[in-house]
């Protein structure tokens, strides 16, 4: 007999004995007397001196279990002294299951490519009281269970690398000195194709609205879109697919920085999602026309400078749509160009982006009306004075100049005008006036039918100055001051005597002093010039005189009817020199008449009034006579009071008198 000290916990402890020939064996409890329930006294193994008991329930915590055995021989009674028996119960490694997600790769699925593996690492850890002299043991079955096996031997942990399938393992922890080992359970592995990443086609568009992103995906698998690489939850909305291309297609507002969504390929029967790709959408900012051209009107000929901007980044593209058709011309910021045909030109601009040329911002038209440029207008006036007015106008070849009393509309006027070549003339006739005439004319091109801006021309009908005599008198005599004054309503007057300038003034009066003149007869000339140039002359004679009047000498007045005689002999007179005043009254019942005998020397006037004072006949009878000797001058009549004075012209500055007046009167009641 032997002791039995290498028993596992759990495992049937298995006591053997060997008697001699002819003898048993029977087995007690520890205290030496008490059998053991189920003892077997026969040997199982062909002998009967031979015998084993199992024990299945000793614990660790009984160590060392004490059995006792003994030999008799059943025919004389006789049996051996007892012999005890240790078993000790050796530990199985504890196996304390970690937190999930300490295992290694367990109870899981893994994804590899279509053509790749999974390395897969298979850790489990344990207890024991020396942990040390323990191994894990794997063994990998077919999928199922109860299948053959393969011991992968001892290791911890274990690394694989596995194609797609489903796999099952079992591990256990082995003592390598007592040789006890605990199962572990068992564990599956599930690997998988995982869906290749979606092919996906980015989204962008030019301005708000709609952007569509598509992601293609294998037969069998789903798109799922996200707002984040990892995490979060699929976008429910906005999503729509046609065969195996899904699209998202939210609505989004212009943005600098592109929108950043993700899309995953997902198989619904394994559950195994793809990685996911990113994909953008780009919003990009309508571009919108900052400056531009608006429509405008030039004149033939010019060269017209124009510009526009939009946002950086951008390029400007100009349009020609004049004939109908879209022509294109340079882009840039600028566009120049000579315009030497009158019409109306149509233009359209736009921007784009250089690397975007769709994204254009909203179109610009403009017009550019080309008309003749503005005739070249003279105007030959009449400034004093009405009469004919001539105005003219130069037109380029082509055009006719067509004339208007209105800058805007009215109807041409087509009188008093004609042309030679392209110059037009206007030529009505015009009055003076306070107020100058203004017409238009424009040049106008039929076969365009384009009309340049209306030009005025203005004409002054300016009235002539007029004077009028202040003071002063035209005759005088020499050595007298006479000052002679006239105003004047024009801007500046002139005297001049005889065509030599004497006097000028510029306020409006002018005035000049006859002193010192000699005698003899003066034209005296004022001329008046107005502030608009205008002139006028008013022409006065001057007549300076001797500054001594002969006397007549009284004759003698008795108040008979009488003859009376004055004589005038030696008496001086002065050439154009009227002598003082003479009369007298005749008689009341007189009549005869008035003689004169003038010396021979030059010419003689006499002036002469006759006034009857009885009534009934016209007062201030005038006359005057011319010649030389013996004269009758008038008949007089009963009462009349007579007046009479003498001169001497054309002769000598002075003469002596060599003559005589008489009255030779008859009484009535003679």
């Amino acid at each position: 007999m032997q002791d039995r000290n290498a028993s596992c916990y759990g495992a049937t402890s298995t006591l053997n004995a060997v008697a001699n020939y002819g003898s048993k064996v029977r087995w007690f409890g520890s205290d030496g007397t008490t059998p053991l329930t189920g003892a077997s006294e026969s040997g199982n193994f062909g002998n009967d001196n031979q015998s084993y008991h199992n024990m299945s329930s000793l614990s660790v915590a009984g160590n060392p279990h004490i059995f006792y055995v003994e030999a008799y021989n059943p025919t004389t009674g006789e049996k051996s002294s007892k012999n005890q028996v240790k078993v000790i119960v050796n530990p199985l490694p504890e196996i304390i299951y970690p937190p999930s997600g300490q295992y290694g790769i367990w109870d899981t699925t893994v994804c590899v490519s279509s053509s790749g593996t999974a390395n897969v690492v298979l850790l489990f850890t344990y207890t024991h009281n020396n942990s040390s002299r323990c191994k894990v043991n794997w063994t990998y079955y077919e999928y199922g269970y109860g299948y053959s096996s393969v011991n992968l031997g001892d290791h911890n942990p274990i690394n694989l690398s596995l194609s797609q399938g489903i796999y099952d393992y079992r591990f256990s922890v082995r003592d390598t000195v007592t040789g006890c080992s605990q199962l572990g359970g068992d564990r599956y592995i599930r690997i998988f194709v995982a869906p290749a990443p979606p092919t996906v086609t980015n989204g962008s568009r030019c301005g708000d609205g709609t952007v569509s992103m598509s992601a293609i995906v294998n037969s069998g698998e789903v798109a799922r879109w996200y707002n984040a690489p990892i995490g979060g939850n699929p976008i429910p909305t906005t999503i729509r697919n046609e065969g195996n291309t899904y699209y998202y297609e939210p609505y989004l507002t212009e943005s600098a920085i592109p929108y950043t969504y993700y899309v995953e390929a997902y198989n619904n029967t394994t559950g195994i999602a793809s990685p996911r790709v990113p994909v953008t959408a780009t919003v990009n900012p309508k571009p919108v026309m900052q400056t531009y051209p608006t429509n405008q009107t030039v004149y033939v000929g010019t060269t017209l400078y124009l510009s526009a901007t939009s946002n950086p980044g951008t390029t400007i593209r100009w349009l020609d749509t004049t004939s109908g058709l879209t022509q294109s011309l340079p882009t840039g910021t600028t566009y120049n160009k000579i315009f030497g045909t009158t019409g109306i030109y149509h233009y359209v601009l736009d921007a784009y982006y250089a690397n975007n040329p769709t994204c254009t911002s909203a179109t610009v038209a403009f017009d550019i009306t080309v008309v003749p440029a503005p005739p070249i207008v003279k105007s030959f006036t009449s400034l004093c004075g009405g009469g004919k007015t001539s105005m003219s106008a130069i037109v380029n070849s082509g055009e006719v100049a067509r004339w208007y009393n209105v800058l805007i509309g009215g109807s041409e006027i087509t009188s008093d005008t004609r042309n030679e070549g392209n110059t037009y003339y206007y030529e009505p006739y015009l009055t003076e006036s306070a107020t100058p005439y203004t017409y238009y004319v424009e040049a106008y091109n039929s076969y365009t039918n384009t009309v340049s801006p209306r030009v005025s021309v203005t004409v002054e009908i300016n009235a002539r100055p007029s004077a009028t005599h202040v003071s002063g008198t035209f005759e005088t005599t020499v050595g007298s001051s006479n000052t002679i004054t006239y105003s004047y309503d024009g801007a500046s007057g002139k005297f001049e005597l005889n065509g030599n300038i004497v006097a000028n003034t510029s306020n409006g009066t002018v005035s000049y002093n006859t002193s010192g003149l000699a005698v003899g007869e003066y034209n005296l000339k004022l001329t008046i010039t107005s502030a608009k140039g205008c002139t006028s002359s008013v022409n006065t004679p001057l007549t300076i005189k001797s500054g001594n009047t002969p006397t007549l000498p009284n004759f003698p007045k008795n108040g008979q009817c009488v003859d009376d005689v004055c004589k005038f002999m030696g008496q001086m007179f002065y050439l154009d020199t009227w002598s003082n005043w003479e009369s007298f009254q005749l008689p009341l019942g007189c009549y005869g008449r008035l003689d004169f005998v003038f010396p021979s020397t030059g010419s003689w006037y006499v002036e002469y009034e006759l006034h009857d004072i009885l009534g009934g006949m016209t007062p201030d009878i005038k006359g005057a006579y011319t010649g030389g000797g013996h004269q009758m001058i008038t008949n007089l009549s009963n009462g009349m009071f007579v007046r009479f004075r003498l001169k001497y012209t054309n002769g000598p500055s002075s003469i002596q008198g060599d003559g005589n007046f008489q009255v030779q009167l008859n009484d009535t009641h003679n």
